[in-house]
């Protein structure tokens, strides 16, 4: 039987082609996280959709309106939703609207919430 001699710099160099040929073998980089929306504020931030828009100042006995507006042109929003979490019950008008009107009758401290569908169909909210 023939053995056929093969010198160990040519051995080491073969090796070297085939792990470079499969990555070098090492392991898999993890995939990027998700980017992190940002919360709904009255700023389009980088990588928001939408911004709330507040009253400068309301009255008592006047009317007021919340608006939630589009980061761009063409963001319609769908599923809309208002809910008043804090302060003195009010009679929200136009709680499935990009616009809340409503009419403090008395004066204090109000938080809302919106929830809404985005263009791509998720689910979306924040509070005001």
């Amino acid at each position: 039987m023939t053995m056929l001699r093969i010198p160990c710099q040519a051995w080491a160099l073969a090796c070297l082609l085939g792990l470079s040929a499969c990555g070098g073998g090492g392991g898999s980089t993890p995939p990027e996280p998700p980017p992190v929306e940002p919360a709904l504020s009255t700023q389009c931030l980088t990588g928001a959709v939408a911004r709330l828009e507040l009253p400068a100042g309301a009255q008592v006995g006047r009317n007021a309106e919340l608006s939630l507006l589009g980061c761009a042109a063409d963001h319609v929003f769908s599923e809309l939703r208002w809910t008043q979490l804090s302060g003195p019950t009010l009679r929200l008008m136009s709680a499935r609207s990009q616009a809340l009107t409503l009419e403090p009758a008395e004066p204090g401290s109000y938080r809302f919430e919106v929830s809404f569908q985005d263009p791509q169909g998720r689910v979306r909210s924040g509070q005001a």
